[in-house]
């Protein structure tokens, strides 16, 4: 007798807990990223910039598991109106969440530059392809409304991330 494995179960799935666990393992990931490798036991407090008040309470409902995961002393939610804290590295994880390590004194700028310069181009690269796609012949007869809605989307959340980047920029240059 052959059994089907894995079998999904329709109950346990939970689209909403999904995206919420894909946001704090997004947020883990480019916390610890910022981590430099001389010092991977040591635990920094660190700060995460919320643009979006759905986003800010997932984040406060896991705000001890990011901590722990991430490995930080402390984990601190930041608004959009609050000034980015200094002496911090960034990582951008999506157009409305920002995280940042603090660093005290062991801040490379010209590193946190070259970072938030490689990401900006691989943004700008997606932007420039998705335009170009969206501009070519055809394509709004082609494509079906749903993938044209989405494609809008993505370019408006694209161009949100590259202020952010910008905004990373000159909050860098500032703090030093």
């Amino acid at each position: 007798m052959i059994s089907e494995y894995p079998s999904t179960v329709q109950e346990w799935e939970n689209d909403q807990v999904e995206n919420e666990m894909e946001i704090v393992l997004d947020a883990v990931s480019k916390l610890r990223s910022l981590r430099p490798p001389t010092d991977i036991h040591e635990r920094r407090p660190s700060f995460v910039l919320c643009r979006n008040l759905e986003i800010a309470a997932t984040v406060q409902c896991y705000q001890a598991q990011i901590a722990t995961l991430a490995s930080v002393s402390s984990l601190k939610i930041l608004i959009e109106d609050d000034p980015s804290p200094p002496g911090c590295a960034t990582n951008i994880v999506n157009k409305d969440l920002a995280v940042y390590l603090q660093l005290r004194g062991a801040l490379n700028t010209e590193a946190e530059h070259e970072k938030l310069r490689k990401r900006r181009e691989e943004v700008q690269k997606q932007h420039d392809t998705l335009s170009q796609k969206m501009n070519a012949s055809g394509y709004r007869e082609k494509a079906p409304q749903s993938k044209q809605d989405d494609d809008m989307k993505k370019l408006a959340s694209l161009l949100e991330e590259l202020e952010i980047i910008s905004e990373a920029e000159i909050k860098l240059d500032a703090n030093n």
